[in-house]
């Protein structure tokens, strides 16, 4: 039967060819109509494949979008700016006054820096920041829900004019809050120098140390001899220790927060003092170095002195005073989107807030100039979306983490931006003075690395720990010169390109400026106005001659004076100038 079929099959198929043949010679219209069906199918499948494959790629980039937005509101957010004038409640602020050319900074993560406590404020629900203008104009517009502190200055400061002191006092009945920080046996004239302002209160510090008495034996060392411990009864908090510190005279017993015993030398010595002054409150401390960063030996992490500092700000803060209103202006959009920039805020760098060193002007700048503005408090798996990084100074110690993100923004960020701050070398001055590194705990010290340069040296870039300074001004402002534009500078560091990397130079050091690669001052009151000491490279001597202070190529830009994009200082003609030239390098 199948081979009946198959003969049968092609017997048919014999017979139909000549058929076949026939209607394509004979019928050329037939051949046309089925050459025109064959024609059209094809264009059919053709336009079918198309919408395919338009549909496969359009659904692919949606589920890629979608992914993509899903995962950015908990990383990356929009900074949203008012349309309207509105009030917005503000936390208390704490300023560190740096108009005296005082020693120590928030913003420095060395050794001698208060970086520290600087975190721990925030986290308490504090607002950092410092202030670089006279005190005149600071308390103009000072609010009651701000808490001033004057730290030690170098010793050439000019000292509290009386104006200025009244202007404190009022500062204080009306609400606000002073935290005044001096030192033992009167060390670069800090007693001299705060005392006007202390006597004002009822306080007064004395040119003494505090120490232990007795000697030193065997089984002690002499940090045990003059770094006292001592508790604070009015807090709660015991184990407390300050490092070389100084006595507080008191008007009245109760005003003695914190107290030695019949141990030191003096006795009952007054350590830290408290008082209500009107509306406002003041502490006073005979010790600066219990804020530093310190290590385990030294600083804010020894015992109780990181709740003692926590619980001093907390009580200066207040909670029945008036949290200030800020009116915000109204914001328009001045062009259309120009791209994204992102203010990567992960290691705890200045964030957008509205204080006196937060960045939010220059934030709004950037929306102004057309940029969509967005921040971030943790690093995000990629940073291709954004035209600009922007990565404050960080006060993170965990290098780990930091080199992580620092290698997250070098694979995928377009363009970055760093700002950098001055960071103190306390290795500096045991490289000095032998006899300190000797009879300390510190023979071993070595400083650790700042925290940015985890993520600059991504880039090929290092902040190197000197703080630049300018002959005929005060002692931590710099004159630089970018471009044709000079620029002053307050509390800058050097940059430099590492392995051998050639960038742009933007900004550098006038002739005559130098850095120091320390922030506590060595020589004593009663030299030149502005010394150069042993810690320092000197422009002149040609050891790093016109130091650069801002240098970029075509993905990074690093700049060390941070202070100048500051809100503080942002409307300023200079920084509006760095500003246009940040513009310009996008």
């Amino acid at each position: 039967m199948l081979e009946h079929w198959h003969s049968s099959a092609i017997g048919v198929a014999r017979s139909a060819t000549p058929i076949k043949v026939y209607q394509k010679k004979g019928n050329p219209d037939g051949m046309k109509s089925e050459q025109d069906n064959i024609y059209l199918r094809k264009r059919y499948i053709l336009f079918i494949f198309t919408i395919l494959v338009i549909l496969i790629c359009t659904l692919s980039c949606n589920h890629i979008s979608s992914v993509h937005e899903e995962a950015l509101p908990s990383q990356a957010q929009r900074f949203l700016f008012p349309s309207q004038p509105v009030k917005r409640l503000c936390p208390v602020e704490v300023i560190f006054d740096q108009s005296k050319d005082q020693v120590f900074s928030p913003w420095d993560t060395g050794f001698m820096g208060f970086s520290e406590a600087a975190l721990l404020l925030q986290r308490s629900g504090l607002w950092v920041s410092c202030n670089n203008r006279s005190l005149e104009e600071f308390f103009k517009d000072a609010t009651a829900a701000s808490i001033l502190v004057l730290g030690v200055a170098n010793g050439h400061s000019a000292s509290y004019t009386q104006e200025e002191i009244s202007a404190a006092e009022r500062f204080v009945k009306q609400g606000g809050s002073l935290l005044i920080i001096g030192e033992h046996e009167n060390m670069y004239g800090s007693g001299d120098f705060q005392n006007p302002m202390m006597e004002r209160f009822g306080f007064r510090f004395e040119p003494v140390g505090v120490i232990e008495k007795g000697e030193v034996s065997p089984s002690s060392s002499e940090a045990d001899i003059f770094w006292p411990w001592f508790s604070c009864p009015e807090l709660d908090i015991a184990d407390i220790r300050f490092f070389l510190a100084g006595n507080i005279h008191v008007s009245k017993p109760e005003e003695a927060l914190a107290m030695t015993d019949e141990s030191t030398e003096p006795e009952n010595a007054v350590l830290a003092a408290w008082k209500q002054v009107g509306k406002g409150r003041v502490i006073a401390c005979a010790d600066s170095e219990f804020l530093w960063n310190g290590n385990q030996d030294m600083g804010i992490r020894v015992g109780g002195n990181l709740e003692f500092t926590r619980q001093i700000f907390l009580w200066l803060a207040q909670k029945d005073v008036a949290k200030r209103h800020v009116l915000e202006s109204p914001f328009v959009q001045k062009c259309p989107s120009r791209g994204r920039v992102l203010f990567d805020i992960c290691d705890n760098g200045r964030g957008l807030e509205y204080s006196k060193s937060g960045l939010y002007q220059l934030a709004r700048s950037f929306e102004e100039n057309g940029y969509e503005v967005f921040y971030a408090y943790q690093p995000l798996p990629s940073y291709r979306r954004f035209s600009l990084v922007v990565v404050p100074w960080s006060l993170s110690q965990d290098p780990v983490a930091l080199k992580r993100h620092g290698r997250y923004l070098n694979r995928s960020a377009k363009k970055v931006l760093l700002l950098g701050e001055a960071c103190s070398s306390f290795q500096a001055i045991l490289d000095h003075d032998a006899n300190l590194a000797e009879n300390t705990p510190f023979a071993d010290f070595q400083d650790p690395p700042i925290p940015m340069n985890h993520i600059a040296e991504e880039f090929n870039i290092t902040f190197l720990p000197y703080i630049l300074m300018s002959e005929g001004g005060s002692y931590f402002r710099a004159k630089a010169i970018w471009g044709k534009e000079r620029i002053m500078l307050n509390r800058a560091c050097v940059v430099s390109a590492l392995n051998g990397i050639k960038m742009k130079s933007l900004a550098k050091g006038e002739e005559g400026t130098w850095g120091e690669s320390l922030l506590f001052v060595a020589d004593q009151p009663g030299g030149n106005d502005v010394a150069r000491n042993a810690f320092s490279f000197d422009s002149e001597e040609g050891d790093m001659p016109m130091p650069v202070i801002a240098l970029s190529d075509n993905r990074i830009m690093a700049i060390g004076g941070l202070d100048l994009l500051t809100n503080d200082r942002f409307f300023e003609p200079e920084s509006q100038f760095v500003f246009q030239q940040i513009l310009l390098w996008i």
